[in-house]
């Protein structure tokens, strides 16, 4: 298990990221004061490594009577790319934490309205061949930017769209 990992399993860790998602960008003051139950030095030391392991992003730092003031959003997983240069299992299991996180708190809400919100989940069993795969992945990566670099007008509700891709349990390599 590597320090990514361990670091993903702990917790304290989860603790945090919880905290951070919840307020969307945090100071490791204000994440210390969310979850009194840890001490204000081990949630600097958290935040100062999750930081080096990417898993959050400093958006904001300013000085202040000599220390820096570090303001931390999570880090947005998009798992793509060289096999040598991400982990996986790890990236996966951070996204994963991020979607219980939010179905978690909008089925703990007072204002469930699944019609409404338009909540659905779906999981079809695709059979394609990898030239109609990639070319089905190409077409829904320049659908979703296309919606998401769109300025918001009034009225306008944010919603989180979450895609995962996995061959099913019984694919093997050829």
């Amino acid at each position: 298990m590597n320090d990514f990992e361990k670091l993903l399993r702990n917790p304290v860790v989860f603790k945090i990221m919880q905290a951070v998602a919840s307020a969307h960008t945090a100071t490791t003051s204000d994440i210390a004061d969310a979850i009194p139950d840890i001490s204000r030095a081990s949630v600097y030391r958290y935040c100062k490594s999750m930081a080096e392991m990417d898993m959050l992003e400093t958006v904001m730092h300013e000085k202040i009577r000599g220390q820096t003031r570090r303001t931390y959003a999570l880090k947005k997983v998009t798992i793509a790319g060289d096999d040598s240069t991400n982990d996986y299992m790890a990236a996966t299991l951070l996204y994963l934490r991020e979607v219980h996180r939010k179905y978690e708190a909008y089925f703990s809400g007072n204002t469930i309205n699944t019609k409404r919100d338009k909540l659905f989940m779906v999981s079809p069993d695709l059979d394609l061949d990898d030239r109609t795969y990639n070319e089905l992945c190409d077409r829904m990566k320049t659908l979703l930017l296309e919606y998401e670099s769109a300025t918001p007008i009034p009225g306008t509700r944010k919603r989180n769209l979450y895609i995962m891709s996995a061959p099913d349990e019984s694919w093997e390599v050829v």
